[in-house]
C-alpha cells in the first residue's frame, strides 16, 4: 500500500503575491494619510498664527487716536507688527495690511464716503508667503475726548 499525500501546509505563489499587493496598499493608504494629516496641521498652525497677528494689529490700533487709526489706511507691515508696534523679524515671509472705510454712525454697515462720521472700520488682512491666511474687521469709534 502507496502512503498517502497529505496537502502541504504552504501558500501558493497566487496567495503570497495577492497578500503582498494588500499590505503594499494598505502602506500606501498609511502614508498618504500621514501626509494628509501633516498637511492639515501646518495649516492649522499657519491660521493659528494669523489669528494672533490680526489680534496684535487690533490691540496696537486701539491704542491709537481715531486720526491715526485713519491714517492708517493701506498701511502694511513685512515683518509684521506686534501689539506695541514692533517688528516682528522672525516672521519675515509674513504680511499685515490694513484698510480703513469710515462708516456712517447711523448704518454701520454703510461706508460714510464724506468721512465726517466718528466711525471706522477697520479691516486686517494677514499673509504668509505671498497666500491670503484671514482677514478680519472691527469697528473703531471716536473717543468723546477726542
Amino acid at each position: 500500500m502507496l502512503p498517502r499525500r497529505f496537502a502541504a501546509a504552504a501558500f501558493t505563489l497566487v496567495e503570497v503575491a495577492a497578500a503582498t499587493v494588500f499590505i503594499g496598499l494598505a502602506v500606501v493608504a498609511l502614508m498618504v494619510s500621514v501626509r494628509s494629516g501633516t498637511t492639515v496641521n501646518e495649516s492649522a498652525g499657519e491660521l493659528s498664527q494669523a489669528s494672533y497677528l490680526v489680534g496684535e494689529t487690533r490691540e496696537y490700533i486701539l491704542k491709537q487716536s481715531f486720526d491715526s487709526v485713519a491714517a492708517l489706511a493701506g498701511a502694511f507691515y513685512t515683518p509684521p507688527h506686534d501689539a506695541n508696534g514692533q517688528q516682528m523679524t522672525s516672521m519675515s515671509n509674513w504680511r499685515q495690511d490694513i484698510a480703513v472705510q469710515y462708516r456712517k454712525s447711523d448704518q454701520l454697515t454703510q461706508e460714510d464716503t464724506t468721512h465726517n462720521s466718528g466711525v471706522l472700520y477697520v479691516t486686517v488682512t494677514v499673509s504668509h508667503g505671498g497666500n491670503t491666511l484671514l482677514s478680519n474687521g472691527f469697528l473703531v469709534a471716536r473717543r468723546p475726548t477726542e
